[in-house]
Formats: C-alpha cells, sequence, structure tokens
C-alpha cells in the first residue's frame, strides 16, 4: 500500500513522473532516512542543513546566491596541536583521517570529526576553531555552495580544492532548500539502481574505483573524482571489484524528496 510506504519513509510514486530518458520512477527518498539499502549498497546519511537564505558570498551571510553558483569540495589537513580560526560558507565536512574538533565563539558544543564521520557547519553564528589535539595529522574534505565570483578562501594554509563543479544554473537556491550528505558503501561489483537527483546531486568518490553510467556511457572515478548530475539526468552507479565509498551531496527544493529510483 502506498500509504504504508509513506510511513517506512519510501513512496511508491502511482502517478509517475518521466525523465529525460523515460525512465518510470519507482521510489522517491527523502531527507532524514538514515539508510537506505539495495543488494551490495548501503548509502547512509551523515548530515543535512536547511539553507537559511542561499549559500552566501562572504562571512556574515549578507548576499545571497541565486545564479551561478559552484560546488566545491576542498581537503583540509591540520597538523597535531594546530588551531585555526576562520569563518566561512556553510559545509558539510566529512573525516578523512585522524580528528578534528571544532569549537564555536558562540558558546555551542564543540564537535569532533573522526575519519568516517560527517557533520554540518554553520559558523555564521560567530567564527569557529579547528583545533586537533591528538598526535595525528587531521585531514578532512569541506564541501560548500559558492557563488562564482567570489570563491571562499580556503584555511587552514595546508588546503587544495579538489572538485569544483562548473557554473550552475539550475534555478535559485532559496530559504529552505535542504542539503544533504550521504555516504554510500558498495561491495564488490555491486551497483545502485538508476538514480536521479530532483534538483543537484555531486557524487565524490572516497575508496576505490566507482563506474558511473549515463545513457549507456561509462566515466571511471577513481579516489577524489566526482560527477555531478542535475534535473533530469539519470545516473547508475558500480563499483570496481574491490568494492568503493561514494559521498553523495544532494540539493533538495523545499518538500521535494532528494532523489527518485527509476527503472
Amino acid at each position: 500500500m502506498a500509504h504504508r510506504a509513506l510511513l517506512i519513509l519510501l513512496t511508491i510514486t502511482l502517478a509517475c513522473s518521466v525523465p529525460s530518458q523515460s525512465a518510470a520512477v519507482v521510489r522517491e527518498y527523502v531527507v532524514g532516512v538514515p539508510g537506505i539499502a539495495w543488494p551490495g549498497v548501503e548509502s547512509r546519511e551523515l548530515s543535512s542543513y536547511k539553507l537559511m537564505g542561499g549559500p552566501t558570498q562572504d562571512a556574515q551571510g549578507v548576499t545571497s546566491v541565486t545564479a551561478p553558483f559552484q560546488l566545491s569540495v576542498v581537503e583540509q589537513e591540520q597538523l597535531p596541536g594546530a588551531t585555526v580560526t576562520h569563518l566561512h560558507e556553510s559545509e558539510l565536512v566529512y573525516g578523512l583521517t585522524g580528528t578534528t574538533t571544532l569549537a564555536a565563539s558562540n558558546g555551542a558544543p564543540p564537535l569532533s570529526i573522526a575519519s568516517g564521520t560527517g557533520a554540518m557547519n554553520s559558523p555564521f553564528q560567530g567564527a569557529h576553531a579547528h583545533r586537533n589535539e591528538t598526535a595525528a595529522v587531521a585531514r578532512w574534505y569541506g564541501i560548500r555552495l559558492v557563488g562564482t565570483s567570489s570563491l571562499a578562501p580556503t584555511s587552514p594554509p595546508t588546503s587544495r580544492v579538489i572538485y569544483l563543479s562548473p557554473p550552475l544554473t539550475p534555478g535559485a537556491i532559496a530559504s529552505g532548500h535542504t542539503a544533504d550528505l550521504r555516504l554510500v558503501t558498495m561491495t564488490g561489483s555491486a551497483q545502485t539502481p538508476r538514480l536521479r537527483a530532483t534538483f543537484l546531486m555531486v557524487a565524490l568518490v572516497v575508496a576505490g574505483t566507482v563506474d558511473a553510467v549515463r545513457d549507456g556511457a561509462r566515466t571511471r572515478l577513481a579516489s577524489g573524482e566526482a560527477v555531478l548530475a542535475q534535473g533530469t539526468e539519470v545516473v547508475q552507479f558500480a563499483a570496481g571489484s574491490q568494492g568503493a565509498r561514494m559521498l553523495t551531496v544532494f540539493v533538495a527544493a523545499p518538500g521535494k524528496p532528494i532523489m527518485t529510483e527509476s527503472r
């Protein structure tokens, strides 16, 4: 029954919409589903947040970005004992190695980001510090939506942009849009169903290799490489023989699912 499916957060769509590839939608997935499973594949939600007024071009959040904008992924490294304090756009954070602790100047509880964990970092309530209080180097990804006219400076100094999307204009990013970060774990040679982001999706490989398949064309992605899909694009992911892990970042409009599954 469709009503029962809603209660378990998977909507069986009776009046199907038809993407450009004429694939029939069979399920919709919304923000807040902690785990989604397909054979050999698990998609686990790490963090999500609502954009308040859209991504911003400065630390005080004065200017809203409509279009064009870009999605950036910055790999950051912090030496043992180091501390850096800064302001920047809201971001989703994913820990790669070690542990960095975020401390906000507004008195919010400290937040530790360890390897394999994710969180939402919204620093506009005040400056925040990254502290590495361990004896190991800490590395993490910071994932931000930024305006094309003013990309935020990256800090700490040991930073590098590993992915920057082309300028995107799929419509204005407005207050109420949601950014959702998920970790996808795939066993050897497993593949996802055909998936479509309702607004925007970026899939970033963090371990192993993944083939992104669109209209029969395969793009091989190694660790640190990403693919972007918008609107009606249907994508299927297939892991290499040793398995793989991906970070998927979705942006969804108010009241819309983050993605649909198609036949």
